[in-house]
C-alpha cells in the first residue's frame, strides 16, 4: 500500500489520469443511478 502512495505521490501526470478516470466512473454510476430514480418515481407517480 505506501508502493502506491509513492507512484501518486511522485508522478503527479498518473494522479491527474487516475482521479479523472474515478471522476468520470462516479459520473457513469450517478448518472445511471439518476435515471434509474427517475424512472422508478415516474411509474410510481402513474399508480
Amino acid at each position: 500500500m505506501r508502493y502506491i502512495t509513492d507512484i501518486f505521490r511522485g508522478n503527479v501526470m498518473v494522479r491527474n489520469i487516475a482521479f479523472l478516470v474515478i471522476f468520470l466512473v462516479a459520473m457513469y454510476v450517478f448518472y445511471n443511478l439518476g435515471k434509474n430514480i427517475g424512472e422508478l418515481v415516474y411509474y410510481l407517480s402513474i399508480r
